[in-house]
Parts: structure tokens; C-alpha cells; sequence
């Protein structure tokens, strides 16, 4: 089992560094396009996803958090900047892995954290485990998405960069106005625990 999964990770992620991988170098001789398109294309459903742990996103569970909890808007948004100060700390010790290993691997691991945390915020009680959660999620949002996203487009883009970097940009702005309506839609038939789930779904 284990040198099955090991092969499923090497085949779609490769060994680390400039090498690339087998799936894509199978397709890149195959596509009548420049593979690159789909590397973006990847990348922006990478940014979409990314905007669970968002200040915005977060807005629309403040009111539900304080009623059934009590906690302070104060208490809320301290999470979001403690988790910015510790993206802050973070990212000088991610974007040496990102240069060794490559975007691929730092975005899927950030797309399985944020989606994990953000599904076991379905299940907070107290304000500790709700800051674990949210805090990590936000590191996550802060630091792994922003190096993989725009690191994943030098490498793939020269003479089209600044096209590319709009379009990933295009993409994550579009995924800041859809997570706080997704969440909004599912707290109405399934309360604030509902939209956790939702958006902890978004990214799979």
C-alpha cells in the first residue's frame, strides 16, 4: 500500500526540484497547447480555494459565533492577526521548501490543510480550539497559497508573466466573493456549523 501511494505521489508531483514529473511530461509533448495553460489553470482553482480562512469569509460567522458563544468581535479578530503573525514567521522557512520541492507540493498541502481546518471549525466548542484551527488555516491562507500561487507562475510564465499573475489574481479576488456567499447560503438551511463544512469542502 504504502509503495503505492509513493508512487501515486511521484507520478503527479515528482521528486522535488526542476524536474518535472511524469504526468505532466506525458501531456506536455501531447497537449496542442503550451502545458503551462494547464499549470495555471491549477493554480487558480488553488486561489479560489484559498479564501476560507479570509477576513471576509470570516465576517459572515461572527454574528452566529457571538450569539451561541458570547465571544467578543475583539476575540474573533484576534485570530485573524495571530495568524498573520504567524504566517509572518512562517514563510521565511516555506520558501526555502518551495525552492527545493516546488509549488506543487506546498499548494497541495495547503489545499488539504485549509480544507480540513475549515471543517473541524464545524465542530468548535471553546474559543482555544476555535483559534487553533482558524489560526492555522490563516498561516496557511497568508503564506504556503501566496508562495506556491506566484512561484508556480514565474516558473511556468516569461514573455505572458504579467498576464498569467492577473489572471491567478482574477481568480483568488473571485473566490473572496464566492466563499462568503457559499457560506452564507449554507448557514440558512444548516446553521454556522453547515457553512464550515461548506467551505471546508470548497477546495475538494
Amino acid at each position: 500500500m504504502t509503495g503505492h501511494l509513493a508512487s501515486f505521489l511521484k507520478l503527479f508531483l515528482g521528486n522535488g526540484g526542476s524536474r518535472l514529473p511524469a504526468l505532466p511530461r506525458l501531456l506536455s509533448g501531447r497537449l496542442p497547447f503550451y502545458y503551462g495553460w494547464i499549470v495555471l489553470a491549477c493554480l487558480c482553482c488553488a486561489g479560489f480555494s484559498r479564501q476560507g480562512p479570509a477576513v471576509a469569509t470570516l465576517s459572515i460567522f461572527v454574528d452566529p459565533l457571538t450569539r451561541e458563544f458570547g465571544w467578543s468581535r475583539t476575540a474573533l479578530s484576534g485570530a485573524v492577526s495571530l495568524g498573520g503573525v504567524l504566517a509572518a514567521l512562517a514563510s521565511p522557512l516555506i520558501g526555502p521548501a518551495v525552492d527545493r520541492h516546488g509549488a506543487r507540493l506546498a499548494l497541495c498541502l495547503a489545499v488539504l490543510v485549509t480544507g480540513i481546518t475549515m471543517m473541524l471549525l464545524s465542530l468548535t466548542q471553546s474559543l482555544l480550539v476555535f483559534y487553533l484551527l482558524f489560526c492555522t488555516a490563516r498561516m496557511n491562507w497568508a503564506g504556503p497559497f501566496d508562495l506556491g500561487i506566484y512561484s508556480g507562475v514565474s516558473n511556468w510564465f516569461v514573455a505572458r508573466r504579467a498576464f498569467a499573475t492577473s489572471v491567478a489574481t482574477v481568480a483568488q479576488m473571485a473566490g473572496l466573493v464566492a466563499m462568503p456567499l457559499i457560506a452564507q447560503l449554507a448557514m440558512r438551511e444548516h446553521g454556522w456549523r453547515g457553512g464550515w463544512l461548506a467551505i471546508g469542502r470548497s477546495p475538494c
